[in-house]
């Protein structure tokens, strides 16, 4: 109320504070600062402070005690002075680990931390616009402290969840979900990690917030369960009724003693990251009638599949990446409801997939499977299948062969849903030939993997003219001419090992290319050739660039 307007004779300054950044553009600030945490050295100050010298200096182990203490608050002041207020007058050590303890499972129940720390905090999350970001916000439970997880990952739990409603297009759906996490990240519920910021992670005080607010403020303990060591495990089993469990997500190296066939007559979500565990309980999964996200994912040492994983009807979410698993079981094709499948990174042994499995997964809408070796043969026959599914629209896939890669460019509707592609070991390829028409439907392609390759010497787009048989070879000199955006969603290349390779000339029809990796290639001079005196818009978006072992280059 009452802010004047700035001019020449009025020289006044508003400093605002705010835990959004929707009203930083809302009242059109001049200069955005973000508060951050505080050092190591300065929240042990403002600890110290809000304790008092009496309590830290009347038992030898108190000082240490009260390091770690200030160190689990991760640098949040509020955080700080309430744990601090909180152990005013505490001179006996016991009384400090029994806080450490209860920081680790349950923080709600230390003095001031509901009143004080969580219901502040909470009004970040009252103020989210709807229950949909509330619900995606709220999952981060599951994940243990300073986990970073990829936005890609995120977005496809929650459509595997449900959350982002009835999914017709996987692609729109991320959309949505990215514009979720740009929403949570303005309200500082969420941070970007990492240089390229594709992965998210959560303040650990933050994460606390979650844990209670998902116990319904403390009320119900066993709604969910998250065991990220092995002593929150057994005490877990202890004091939460597993049976009424929701959600739960198994983070620990000692999880095989815990996996025995149980009644889970409510469970909807099990995630299980182990790499001890090489195999479940036969019949493991025979009572979880609900479930509909299932991760077993990054367990290295798993090889095998349970029997009955097939009479999970109402699983909508499947990933087995990164894992050592061999063969997949045919009875995977009563997965009628089936929406995402994550089969990328089986490197350990060539992945045997059954005919007619992944044309029995009716509702399959996402599936892939990249760096990922299967059986000789199984590769056309796994086109065939997908180009089946009625309703699949986002594809990641490798391709061996050259009869693969022809099988790909005579399909339109694949061609339409591949959003990663990577070419591997193609040693009967000399040149990757793309037709304008091709590269055009596939709108969708993000991410382009060319590995391996080791006779290729040129990766070449034909544009088609309007005249039958008219085309003009965009490697050449003339491609100036055709600058349309033919890579019109790629974002991220890679090339390796490709020794043959003379240029990457087709990039210039990449004008959203943020990311550009080329290692081992030892006959590029040039990795874009052009005329002298042309002037190319390319490149204008690129964030990261990596240019190694090249050992005749010359110019990019």
């Amino acid at each position: 109320m009452g802010v004047p307007h700035l001019d020449a004779q009025n020289k006044s300054k508003i400093v605002f504070t705010t835990r959004s950044q929707d009203v930083c553009h809302q009242m059109k600030a001049h200069k955005s600062i973000e508060v951050v945490c505080l050092s190591s050295e300065a929240a042990w100050t403002l600890f110290q402070k809000e304790v008092g010298e009496e309590t830290l200096k009347s038992h030898p182990h108190i000082l240490r005690l009260a390091n770690i203490v200030a160190e689990e608050c991760k640098g949040l002041p509020l955080a700080l002075i309430t744990l601090g207020r909180a152990m005013v007058g505490e001179k006996d050590p016991s009384n400090w680990e029994k806080v450490l303890q209860d920081l680790s499972k349950f923080p709600a129940e230390i003095s001031g931390m509901k009143d004080e720390l969580f219901h502040r905090l909470k009004v970040s999350y009252d103020r989210l616009p709807d229950n949909v970001i509330k619900s995606c916000f709220t999952y981060y439970s599951l994940f243990p402290e300073d986990l970073e997880i990829s936005n890609e990952n995120l977005i496809e739990y929650w459509i595997g969840e449900g959350f982002l409603g009835e999914v017709h297009d996987i692609h729109e759906a991320r959309n949505q979900g990215y514009k979720i996490i740009k929403k949570l990240k303005q309200a500082c519920l969420l941070e970007s990690c990492g240089s390229k910021e594709k992965r998210v992670k959560m303040h650990d005080v933050i994460h606390d917030m979650v844990l209670w607010l998902e116990s319904e403020c403390g009320k119900k303990k066993n709604k969910f369960s998250l065991n990220s060591d092995d002593f929150w495990l057994k005490e877990s089993q202890e004091i939460l009724d597993l049976k009424t469990a929701n959600k739960m997500s198994l983070w620990d190296e000692n999880v095989e003693e815990f996996l025995e066939p149980l009644v889970y007559p409510n469970l909807e979500t099990l995630i299980v990251a182990c790499d001890k565990l090489k195999k479940f309980p036969s019949g493991f999964f025979q009572f979880m009638p609900l479930i509909r996200v299932l991760d077993l994912s990054d367990n290295e040492n798993l090889s095998e599949l349970p029997t009955g994983i097939g009479k999970l009807g109402a699983l909508r979410y499947l990933n087995l990446s990164s894992t050592k698993i061999r063969e997949l079981p045919i009875e995977l094709a009563n997965l009628k409801n089936l929406m995402t499948l994550l089969l990328d990174d089986m490197v350990f042994l060539e992945l045997i997939i059954p005919q007619e499995l992944i044309s029995g997964l009716v509702s399959l809408k996402l599936f892939s499977i990249c760096n990922t070796n299967v059986l000789s043969g199984v590769e056309e026959s796994l086109l065939d299948e997908l180009e089946s599914l009625n309703y699949i629209n986002d594809i990641g896939i490798t391709i061996f062969t050259t009869l693969s890669f022809n099988k790909l460019k005579s399909s339109h509707k694949l061609q339409r849903c591949i959003s990663q592609f990577q070419l591997d070991k193609c040693g009967d390829m000399i040149s990757l030939e793309l037709s304008s028409s091709f590269l055009k439907r596939m709108e969708h392609l993000q991410w382009l993997f060319i590995s391996d390759c080791d006779e290729l010497k040129d990766i070449k787009i034909k544009v088609e003219g309007e005249g039958e048989g008219t085309e003009m070879d965009v490697t050449l000199p003339n491609y100036i001419a055709a600058r349309e955006n033919y890579f019109y969603a790629l974002h991220e290349v890679y090339i390796d090992h490709c020794s043959k390779l003379l240029n990457i000339t087709c990039l210039v029809c990449a004008p959203y290319l943020e990311e550009l990796k080329v290692e081992d290639c030892e006959s590029i001079e040039q990795v874009i050739c052009y005329g002298v005196g042309e002037k190319l818009d390319i490149f204008s978006r690129l964030k990261y660039l990596k240019l190694n072992k090249l050992p005749r280059l010359k110019s990019i």
